[in-house]
């Protein structure tokens, strides 16, 4: 063989090489970018709008408005207290991890945050109130209603019985 002809095997290999280590390179560049592009950004963190309260009366001064409820509904215990703004006020009751929540916000509408589907809804009047209530197999999960500019809202981890329910909302106010 030539020196000739060897220069050009040579040139024609050193090509191929570098063609090769060229397109590993681009490949491993496009893992790389498509790789970031997969990746799941940081969840969004909200800031709780809720700020806690250590008594009913703290929270009424912060609302601009009292709610009244009971000292602890049957089998719940530990008791929470929280205002968002000056618009809503609830009592959270923990049971475990079961929770009944109280809420009484200005204005109207269900203020109750359950967006659940229920295979049964009716309405029953409590106190001169229509209070719609929501619930499955006879049982309430939530209970809204409006009295005097301001909506009220019962939502329960533990479903309860209707007349339960209703003699704990009317000693809600």
């Amino acid at each position: 063989m030539s020196a000739a002809n060897l220069g050009k095997k040579v040139f024609a290999v050193k090509k191929k090489t570098a063609l090769i280590l060229g397109a590993g390179a681009v490949l491993s560049l496009t893992a790389v970018a498509l790789q970031k592009k997969r990746a799941k950004p940081a969840p969004l963190r909200l800031a709780n709008p809720f700020v806690e309260h250590d008594s009913l009366e703290s929270a009424a001064l912060t609302a601009g408005f009292p709610l009244t409820v009971p000292e602890a509904p049957e089998g719940y215990g530990e008791r929470l207290i929280q205002v968002m703004g000056e618009s809503m006020i609830q009592v959270i009751f923990r049971s475990g991890e079961d929770r009944l929540i109280i809420r009484k916000a200005t204005g109207d509408g269900d203020i109750s945050g359950d967006y659940n589907e229920y295979d049964e809804s009716w309405t029953v009047t409590v106190g001169g109130a229509a209070v719609k209530l929501r619930g499955s197999g006879g049982m309430v999960s939530v209970a809204t209603w409006e009295r005097d500019g301001f909506a009220y809202a019962v939502d329960l981890d533990r479903p309860m019985a209707e007349d339960a329910l209703t003699a704990l909302i009317r000693q809600i106010s």
